[in-house]
């Protein structure tokens, strides 16, 4: 028995059906209007195409906007400000800056780069590097005038002095070279282990060989004016070193432009694929809108299809232009996925005026097919939307972005769908009212009239006496999944087979959840074939053993010359460096360590100095020495007291997503957790923030798109079984989406993130009218029941798959990580959610489903139904339920 609530959902469904019908009625009587407002409007919304901005700044996108490490970074650029025209030191940085880095191997990327020929020749490059002249508003300018500056001094590459030094040492007085400290002129050892990769050493570390050196570059960009030269200086350097010629090296580069560069080159490549895909989705849908009958053929159609998605996308993208919103790599893939959609709902639409009565005026065949075809597109593109909305909140810029993007192309297309294609398919109704040929436009005669077998197969189609009613034969697909496959799933053995089917895709799946990485590296933001992949794949297999240094900071007031405070401080970096991801005290800076030691070998106690002692010593005359000046950068004086500190510790072997975010959370919590307030801070830590939110946000997204799902079902599909099934499904295809990524070596970063949304509205595509068609069905069996929703629903399924797969195709070719990444999510999402609407869901309602049919039409609802509604029911036998003793229709099912 029905619930109250039911009947009222049950009418919301019969009002907009209704409305569906008004409309349809009079875009077949005045479709001129419906034609050209959306070209108008696509002309003019286009024009923002021009305002788009690229944004291809990785941060900005890829990383939490809300992440601690961006809330500490804002703090020590505060304590701590760098001038890098003569403060700067690279492991004091708040901000990467701008800078270039070039690693260097022997020829054909083997041998020992230490050998004499192959140093030599790296020297010649560094020196064409150095000596590298630009040209910015009339004025020269080389590294040395833009270089940051210690002490009026550029950051150099001491590892060619180093190595000259050892070389040039006497016999009686030999020096060897030594990793990762080397003897160095200066008399203080040079730390190489950034500069040296690949090495192999003998006894007391002495180096062997080497297979890679590497040179760094720093440039200015704390000064706008400074910033924009160093740009300058780059982009000339990119363009410099991929025109070197080297004989006896190999080498490969990277810049802080190189991203930008790349990515740029990545959207540009996407253009030859996007083109392809577009021809081979018009020839799919213009074959799926054709058949033998010339008449009702309508190949036009499937052009007109693939325009009104392609205006669906300008619009979009143009609006957002016009609203300054930035553009980001991401968004290219996103007209493939609505062509996909656009098709889809083009499929719908021609289903249902083909499943209209021919005979009928276009006026009442264009309502019929509106108040079927209109209602289940609503339907898939509010759940579409609704799912893109919710990533709109996500806290990754880039999902948002993209979500922002996509979210409006759809809701363009639902309205060109309504509107422009209706218009298009009214007018070629009214070519079919009249028999004419789809292609010549003139009057032909019928099959059954046709005078020969030429003039049958390419001119013959439409009514004939033998036909008078328009009742036209049924797709062989659909016969298929009528008399053969759905019989054949519902044999009982069969079940069995599916269910542990189920099981195993269920299990593998959970198994995948459970070793699925998070973050997107580097390397997969540039291409593979990029000159980037290379150096990022070097800098991984030799350059990674002395990772980053970690800014360990004390950003309040500490009495540093009490013995307690000096105590908590040595205990709170020694627990990190005795940690599984960080050197030892070796490779520690702390002023504090090294200006007790320095009182100690002066003959002073620091215990009994007291604070003003302490503090004359300290800025008179500890920081003043050549050896510790570097230190006047980790302490903010202030009121005569040290306002603020921080000391360095180096990172070990941090080249790996899970072992960086343990890295960042064990120095926060042991930071954190010290007696002294503190901060651990890397620049790199707020890439590393994507590791820790992107798993909450991923979850969260997801169980408010599915709870959003769930009241969408209840109001446009008024069953409750059916609203647990469709969310049952959702379940259940995100997860086996999320398992078989990491099986198929897909992390969970912000591109999977936008995926794992398409994939919460396409699921409740897939299964949301095949369940409702289950549960409305009038059979007397689950069995048969299960048989009627496959053969009304099933062609429509599999041609809804095979284009949104198709428009996604190009993309399993491309170089990008990102593209490719969006394919593979997409297949999953398509593949998953036609098995579990072709196979899981029938079975499963064959054996959980609801016990009785729905009531079925009473003679007294027969008769106060339309005319045209009977003869639509003679022709599609749609399921139907009651409402106020009015008919209403179940809606076919979204291709998607």
């Amino acid at each position: 028995m029905r619930t109250k609530g039911m009947v009222m959902m049950n009418c919301i469904d019969s009002k907009l059906s209704g409305l569906f019908h008004w409309h349809g009625r009079l875009l077949g009587k005045y479709p001129l209007p419906y034609v050209l407002w959306p070209i108008i409007m696509t002309a003019i919304l286009a024009a923002g195409l021009m305002y788009l901005q690229d944004n291809s700044d990785r941060e900005a996108v890829y990383t939490p906007e809300h992440g601690p490490a961006k809330l500490h970074r804002d703090i020590v650029q505060d304590l701590f400000p760098m001038n890098d025209n003569g403060d700067f030191q690279p492991s004091r940085q708040a901000k990467a800056g701008h800078y270039a880095r070039v690693i260097i191997m022997g020829k054909d990327w083997k041998g020992n780069v230490l050998q004499d020929e192959t140093l030599e020749e790296a020297k010649k490059l560094h020196n064409d590097i150095l000596n590298m002249v630009i040209t910015v508003d009339d004025n020269t300018y080389t590294y040395n005038d833009i270089c940051g500056k210690w002490q009026d001094q550029c950051i150099e590459n001491n590892i060619f002095e180093t190595v000259e030094f050892v070389n040039s040492s006497p016999w009686f007085k030999r020096i060897t070279l030594t990793y990762p400290f080397a003897p160095s002129p200066t008399g203080h050892p040079a730390f190489i282990g950034n500069s040296l990769g690949g090495v192999r050493i003998m006894g007391d570390d002495v180096v062997r060989s080497a297979k890679a050196l590497q040179l760094l570059y720093y440039i200015r960009s704390t000064d706008e004016a400074d910033s924009s030269i160093s740009v300058q200086w780059e982009k000339a350097l990119m363009n410099y070193l991929e025109q070197y010629d080297a004989d006896k090296i190999s080498f490969t580069y990277y810049t802080s432009q190189t991203l930008d560069a790349e990515l740029a080159k990545s959207i540009q490549k996407i253009v030859p694929p996007f083109t392809v895909t577009f021809c081979v989705i018009i020839l799919f849908s213009i074959i799926c809108c054709s058949s033998f009958d010339c008449v009702t053929s309508k190949p036009w159609l499937g052009l007109l299809g693939v325009l009104t998605a392609a205006m669906a996308i300008l619009s979009s993208m143009g609006l957002l232009g016009f609203c300054k919103v930035d553009f980001i790599n991401a968004v290219a893939s996103m007209p493939f996925l609505i062509l996909g959609i656009g098709v889809d709902n083009m499929f719908i639409m021609v289903a249902a005026w083909r499943r209209s009565p021919a005979y009928l005026p276009v006026e009442d065949r264009m309502a019929q097919t509106f108040k079927e075809a209109a209602m289940s597109i609503t339907i898939t593109s509010v759940t579409d939307v609704l799912a893109f909305c919710v990533g709109a909140i996500s806290d990754f810029p880039g999902v948002r972005i993209f979500c922002l993007y996509t979210g409006l192309a759809i809701i363009f297309g639902y309205i060109y769908q309504i509107t422009f294609f209706g218009a298009c398919l009214s007018e070629f109704g009214r070519l079919e009212a009249k028999n004419l040929h789809w292609g010549t436009c003139q009057k032909v005669l019928s099959t059954e009239e046709a005078p020969n077998t030429l003039y049958r197969v390419f001119c013959a189609g439409g009514l004939s006496e033998s036909n008078p009613k328009g009742f036209y034969s049924e797709h062989f697909i659909a016969k298929f999944f009528n008399k053969y496959y759905g019989p054949f799933l519902t044999k009982t053995w069969v079940k069995g087979i599916v269910v542990l089917s189920f099981l195993l895709y269920l299990a593998f799946a959970i198994w995948g959840c459970f070793k699925l990485q998070r973050g997107i590296k580097l390397k997969n933001t540039v291409d593979d074939d990029s000159y980037a992949s290379t150096f990022l794949d070097l800098e991984e297999e030799y350059f990674t053993r002395f990772g980053i240094p970690v800014s360990v900071t004390v950003y309040r007031h500490a009495e540093y010359w009490e013995t307690e405070v000096q105590k908590d401080i040595a205990n709170t970096l020694r627990e990190i460096e005795d940690t599984d991801y960080f050197h030892d005290s070796q490779f520690t800076q702390s002023w504090l360590q090294d200006y007790l030691m320095y009182l100690n070998q002066t003959g002073r106690r620091a215990d009994l100095m007291g604070k003003d002692n302490f503090m004359k010593v300290l800025e008179d005359e500890f920081l003043n020495i050549p050896g510790f000046s570097r230190y006047k950068t980790d302490i903010r004086f202030g009121n005569g007291a040290i306002l603020a500190s921080r000391f360095i510790v180096l990172a070990e072997d941090a080249n790996d997503a899970n072992r960086q975010r343990e890295m960042m959370l064990d120095v926060r919590r042991i930071a954190e957790t010290s007696p002294v307030p503190m901060i651990a801070f890397h620049p790199a830590f707020i890439f590393y923030d994507q590791y820790i939110e992107i798993l909450p946000n991923t979850i969260q997204t997801m169980g408010i798109a599915a709870a959003s799902m769930f009241l969408v079902s209840l109001l446009f599909i008024p069953n409750p079984i059916c609203a647990i099934w469709v969310t049952f499904a959702i379940f259940c295809i995100s997860v086996g989406v999320i398992g078989y990524m990491a099986h198929w070596g897909i992390s969970l970063d912000a591109i999977s993130m936008i995926n794992i949304i398409i994939c919460i509205g396409f699921s409740v595509d897939f299964s949301a009218h095949i369940t409702y068609a289950f549960v409305s069905s009038n059979e007397d069996t689950k069995n048969k029941r299960a048989v009627s929703a496959l053969h009304t629903l099933g062609m429509p399924i599999l041609f809804g798959a095979l284009s949104t797969i198709l428009g996604i195709a190009a993309l399993s070719t491309s170089n990008s990580y990102t593209f490719r990444t969006f394919f593979k999510m997409n297949f999953l999402v398509i593949g998953f959610g036609a098995l579990f609407a072709l196979v899981y869901l029938p079975t499963f309602l064959t054996l959980l489903g609801p016990g009785s049919p729905a009531k079925k039409p009473s003679k007294k609802d027969a008769d106060t139904a339309s005319e045209d509604s009977i003869a639509a029911i003679k022709l599609a036998n749609p399921p139907i339920i009651t409402c106020d003793e009015k008919l209403v229709y179940l809606p076919p099912i979204s291709a998607v």
